[in-house]
C-alpha cells in the first residue's frame, strides 16, 4: 500500500447509523463492527476520496495533528479494515 493506493469499500458491506454510532456489517462473514467518532470521520473520508493520500490530507485538515503520527494511525486503521474484508486496496 502506498499513498496513491485506491481505497474501495468491499461489495459485501452494509453501513448504518444506529443511535449515533456507525455500524458496519460484512454480509459475507456476518461480522459487524462499530466505529468511534474518529473512525466514523475516517470512514466517511474513505468513501469521499480517490486514494490514501487524499484521505490523509482530509484527516490532517480536520484534526490538525502531527502528520507523521496521522499517517501511521490512518494506515493502521485501513490495514485493519482490509484484514476484516471491509475495504479493498488497489
Amino acid at each position: 500500500m502506498n499513498l496513491n493506493s485506491k481505497l474501495k469499500v468491499s461489495d459485501d458491506i452494509f453501513v448504518q447509523e444506529v443511535d449515533g454510532d456507525t455500524v458496519i456489517l460484512n454480509t459475507a462473514t456476518q461480522e459487524y463492527f462499530t466505529l468511534d467518532e474518529s473512525g466514523k470521520i475516517l470512514w466517511n473520508f474513505i468513501n469521499e476520496s480517490t486514494n490514501l493520500n487524499e484521505v490523509i490530507n482530509k484527516m490532517h485538515e480536520y484534526f490538525e495533528v502531527d502528520e507523521n503520527q496521522l499517517k501511521g494511525d490512518v494506515t493502521t486503521f485501513i490495514e485493519n479494515l482490509k484484514s476484516k474484508k471491509l475495504l479493498d486496496i488497489e
